[in-house]
């Protein structure tokens, strides 16, 4: 049982860091990074992706997946990495806000008879 999980884990980092190598060389992060509305709509985007993100997987998983990204989209753009991380970050760690983010939430959301706009 040990082993499938070793095989699963690796195949699934062989499959991230494929992934990500090839978004790269297609240049897609900086397509992102070009976007209509300037920088603030791209740090609004890549907050919600990474909170989403970490909805689903783990924070740590979430982080380590849109870091690479944002940090070369800052690099592509000329501009300092240091907001990009700290937004990363926090958007990682973020999730619990949400009633879908952390396992306790999810306990009180039905019986307590909570909306999804009751955690903004």
């Amino acid at each position: 049982m040990a082993l499938n999980q070793i095989i699963v884990s690796l195949v699934i980092l062989f499959l991230i860091v494929s992934l990500y190598k090839n978004l790269l060389g297609l240049g897609f992060a900086f397509i992102i990074g070009i976007s209509i509305l300037g920088i603030f709509s791209l740090l609004l985007g890549l907050f919600l992706a990474t909170n989403l993100l970490a909805c689903f997987i783990t924070n740590i998983g979430a982080v380590a997946i849109t870091f690479p990204v944002a940090i070369s989209l800052a690099a592509q753009l000329g501009v300092d990495p240091k907001p990009f991380a700290l937004l990363i970050a926090f958007a990682g760690v973020a999730s619990f806000m949400t009633p879908i983010g952390y396992q306790t939430n999810l306990i009180v959301y039905n019986p307590e008879g909570y909306n999804f706009k009751d955690s903004f």
